[in-house]
């Protein structure tokens, strides 16, 4: 993928634009990255086994990033996965359609990375300054 000049950075803590709400019930295929592929096989907290489908209902919604040259957004999902660790997948989805009330994009995610993280660690160090305020 190309450098990307960032348009707008969202994060649950501060606020999701409401559009993204229409994708809870979204269901897409997994097509990882050789990155995502090789973090897989190689994560400090053992192997990680990509789902085949990513579904929206089942995925804490971390972080949306959109770009001024393209209609590209890239969301941070954290996902429940064992007992003791989430998975946490940055998906990109290309060519996606952002309208007031809703999110429309194709039913594939171009994996980036992926990695486990403790359940019990929920990064309390937010900086609020990197982050833009949705305007709903």
């Amino acid at each position: 993928m190309q450098n990307l000049t960032r348009k707008n950075l969202f994060h649950k803590e501060i606020g999701i634009p409401r559009a993204f709400e229409s994708i809870k019930n979204r269901t897409c295929y997994v097509n990882p990255s050789t990155h995502a592929r090789k973090e897989c096989n190689s994560d400090r907290n053992g192997r990680i086994y990509l789902p085949s489908t990513l579904k929206f209902s089942f995925a804490d919604i971390i972080e949306i990033e959109t770009y001024q040259e393209s209609k590209d957004i890239k969301i941070v999902l954290r996902i429940d996965y064992s007992k003791a660790n989430d998975l946490i997948v940055v998906a990109l989805f290309p060519n996606a359609d952002v309208r007031d009330e809703s999110v429309n994009f194709a039913p594939s995610a171009f994996i980036k990375t992926a990695w486990l993280n403790s359940v019990e660690d929920n990064h309390k160090t937010l900086d609020e300054s990197r982050y833009d305020s949705p305007i709903n």
